[in-house]
């Protein structure tokens, strides 16, 4: 049976299951007001707090994952705003962006599906053997940011440090995944949005949370 491990993020915990999918969003460092990052991230705590206390014992995987995914949704909201200085929508940023996703697909993880948006990146994606998700992202950022920077020649924070991510727990929450990623242009009014994609998936080499968390 696949393990479930925890580790901690600048705030927030990850959830880790070897051979699973990831729903992943980062975001640029001016994206989100400070006020509305600590209110989503309090508004996860409440959820979890107030599940933990009417079940009366610590939350499963599923659990939370359930709770992230639900307050994710009122985070995207703003985002989708286009709030901030949206440098991914600035003349060939979008391109760096999505070649680095690309760069070692296939090789070091599949990308399943994805989207570069004018302040925000939805990813799905598997990591392989033992590449693990943090390192993926954080090399995702930080070449794609140095040379995004170059491009633009701007010097400063281009991401945010922390991202979300979230397990995919079964095959019917993947594919309402990858539709969510795939349709985040047109919900943000984005029509004719040519960064985004999607891969066909082996839905057997993936390992699911189902009834084990």
């Amino acid at each position: 049976m696949a393990v479930v491990d925890k580790r901690r993020g600048a705030r927030l915990p990850h959830w880790t299951l070897e051979g699973a999918s990831y729903f992943v969003t980062f975001r640029t460092a001016d994206s989100l007001p400070r006020h509305l990052v600590v209110q989503y991230r309090n508004e996860i705590k409440h959820e979890e707090d107030l599940l933990r206390r009417k079940l009366g014992r610590d939350l499963t995987v599923r659990e939370i994952s359930e709770i992230r995914w639900k307050t994710a949704g009122r985070a995207e909201r703003y985002l989708d705003q286009g709030l901030g200085e949206c440098l991914p929508a600035r003349p060939g940023v979008a391109e760096i962006i999505r070649d680095t996703l690309f760069h070692f697909d296939r090789a070091r993880y599949g990308l399943h599906a994805w989207c570069v948006m004018p302040n925000h990146v939805h990813v799905v994606v598997q990591p392989y053997g033992e590449h693990k998700l943090s390192q993926i992202i954080l090399s995702w950022k930080t070449w794609s940011a140095r040379h995004a920077n170059e491009l633009l020649k701007r010097d400063g924070r281009f991401w945010q440090r922390e991202y979300y991510d979230r397990i995919v727990r079964c095959p019917l929450s993947h594919e309402g995944t990858v539709r969510y990623v795939l349709n985040n242009p047109a919900k943000a009014g984005l029509h004719g949005w040519q960064f985004m994609g999607s891969s066909e998936v082996d839905y057997s080499s993936i390992a699911w949370l189902g009834t084990q968390t």
